[in-house]
């Protein structure tokens, strides 16, 4: 959550123009900050965080030579290594995806309404599919993933949470991986990652639709201030 409130915030502060709103962001990101921080050392103190792929230092710049570089899209031809920034945006989109799916585990066991629960049950397995689609890519690069957490749901069925906010979590964690998947496709230079990223971008957005029907059929969805339709005014 932390880690979503920087990014938010960060858009946020940029679109604004009053001084008190780019305050309130500002404070915003700072208590992310702190409690990214915070949370990181504790976790990284218990030994229980995953951690990212380590590289090699380079020992000077080096330029891209190779007309290749940015080809090799035949899934049959020989592709070169990873760059880190393309590891880091897998390693995160498969973190995040780990994360994702102990969440909707523990969603779908404590969920009421019916829709809802198969709707976490469905996010569940497409979180599986993405791990193992990313993951593979770094496998063939003789990257090892990173491996789960030792959090995990527990065998509880009393839920601690209403239907609408669980709802609400999910629709904020897959529009966030919908941002972040895109991004990680610009910043990818081998043209078989923007394939696989795409895919993973379909069907996350195809799953967030989903969820956008479930909440305005249950009256979950605030609706935002609109324009003024000027073609029905000059009727």
């Amino acid at each position: 959550m932390s880690k979503l409130a920087f990014a938010h915030n960060a858009i946020f502060l940029a679109m604004s123009y009053s001084i008190e709103v780019q305050d309130v962001f500002k404070h915003h990101i700072e208590v992310a900050e702190r409690y990214y921080s915070m949370t990181t050392s504790y976790l990284s103190g218990k030994g229980v965080l995953a951690k990212p792929p380590y590289v090699t230092m380079p020992k000077q710049v080096e330029f891209v030579e190779n007309k290749d570089y940015m080809s090799k899209h035949n899934p049959f031809s020989e592709k070169r290594s990873l760059n880190t920034l393309e590891v880091g945006f897998l390693n995160e989109s498969i973190e995040n995806n780990i994360f994702g799916m102990q969440l909707m585990t523990g969603f779908a066991q404590v969920a009421m309404d019916s829709k809802v629960k198969k709707y976490f049950i469905e996010g569940k397995e497409l979180t599986k599919k993405i791990i193992s689609k990313l993951s593979g890519v770094l496998l063939q690069s003789d990257i090892e993933p990173p491996s789960t957490w030792a959090g995990r749901a527990t065998n509880s069925t009393e839920t601690p949470f209403s239907d609408k906010l669980m709802m609400f979590m999910t629709n904020l964690l897959t529009n966030s991986a919908l941002s972040l998947n895109s991004l990680g496709s610009s910043f990818s230079l081998r043209s078989d990652l923007h394939s696989k990223l795409a895919l993973v971008v379909n069907d996350t957005f195809d799953y967030s639709k989903k969820g956008g029907k479930i909440l305005i059929e249950h009256k979950w969805m605030e609706e935002p201030p609109q324009m003024e339709d000027r073609n029905q005014l000059t009727k």
